[in-house]
């Protein structure tokens, strides 16, 4: 089971990363440029979660439909050893979170990830768990959106993604690793 999700900010996106050894998936969502023309770039840092607490963040932070996005804001604030974590809605307060920052180190994930010129499209037989190709399914932007896999090696680890659209300037971006099972 995944148990810890790292996000990682800059001044363009912020990144959800997630691992259990036997995948990794990493979720990228690009900052709107006009919110960030009325707020200011934020700076680059990173924090890591516990899962139990992702968790008990997702349940309690709203779930804004498509045309809500606009009003919408969270801001992630690191404080010593914990991070708090609060929201609103149109300027009204929504409520925080205050968590606790593991103290630990999240894998250097962009070193996992094959260069794009090592990569091709159905190439070679690949054999993978099934219970977490479905897991690739649940992050569709849309619905029956085509998933692209493209491998390098044999043994090495799978590259899934959604190729990405004009409309995808509001949508999380996924990548997902997944590593082959040996037969």
């Amino acid at each position: 089971a995944l148990c810890a999700v790292q996000l990682e900010w800059d001044a363009e996106s912020v990144h959800a990363n997630a691992t259990d050894r036997y995948r990794l998936a990493v979720g990228r969502y690009a900052f709107d440029r006009d919110v960030l023309g009325q707020h200011g770039a934020p700076t680059a840092g990173s924090v890591l979660l516990a899962r139990a607490d992702v968790e008990r963040l997702l349940k309690a932070m709203p779930k804004p439909s498509a045309r809500d996005r606009a009003g919408w804001q969270a801001h992630v604030v690191p404080v010593g050893a914990t991070v708090e974590v609060s929201w609103s809605e149109y300027g009204y307060n929504g409520g925080m979170l205050v968590l606790a920052a593991m103290d630990a180190q999240f894998p250097k994930w962009r070193t996992l990830i094959p260069t794009d010129d090592a990569l091709s499209e159905g190439s070679m037989p690949l054999v993978v768990n099934p219970a977490y190709l479905a897991d690739v399914a649940k992050l569709a932007p849309s619905k029956n959106a085509p998933v692209r896999i493209r491998t390098s090696a044999a043994s090495r680890p799978a590259v899934l993604d959604y190729p990405s659209t004009a409309d995808d300037a509001s949508v999380v971006q996924w990548l997902y690793l997944l590593m082959p099972v040996r037969i």
